[in-house]
């Protein structure tokens, strides 16, 4: 799946995950691991995943306070919107991709937003 969601009760600081993943014939793999700070005092955090380029997939990790309506948008670094993406999110840390045209390497900006609250973090697309 391209989701996945753990949730934590009350989470402040930095947090590490890492995935392990299992093909239908057992061969297991595991993802970089990823780290997410999170500050309970905004209501969410963001943490963009690097990802190869020319996928047209940008993956990153969302930790959310509270359930609702998120929306999220990249940028180049001109400045324009190149994708978005609105999810109904629940509580805790979910793994999320936002589809596009091409991706060339580069460095983007990942903006959130939730209700009054706007958080961005670059993504570095190899």
């Amino acid at each position: 799946p391209a989701e996945y969601r753990d949730v934590l009760n009350q989470p402040n600081g930095q947090f590490a995950y890492r995935l392990k993943m299992t093909s239908i014939n057992g061969q297991v793999n595991y993802s970089a691991i990823q780290s997410l700070s999170f500050n309970s005092t905004n209501g969410f955090g963001l943490k963009a995943i690097t990802t190869p380029g020319n996928t047209g997939r940008v993956s990153f990790l969302v930790h959310t306070e509270t359930a609702g309506n998120y929306n999220f948008s990249l940028f180049n670094m001109n400045g324009n919107k190149i994708a978005a993406k609105s999810v109904q999110l629940g509580l805790g840390t979910q793994s999320l991709e936002m589809t596009s045209g091409p991706v060339h390497s580069g460095i983007y900006i990942l903006m959130g937003e939730y209700e009054n609250q706007k958080i961005s973090t670059k993504i570095l697309v190899f």
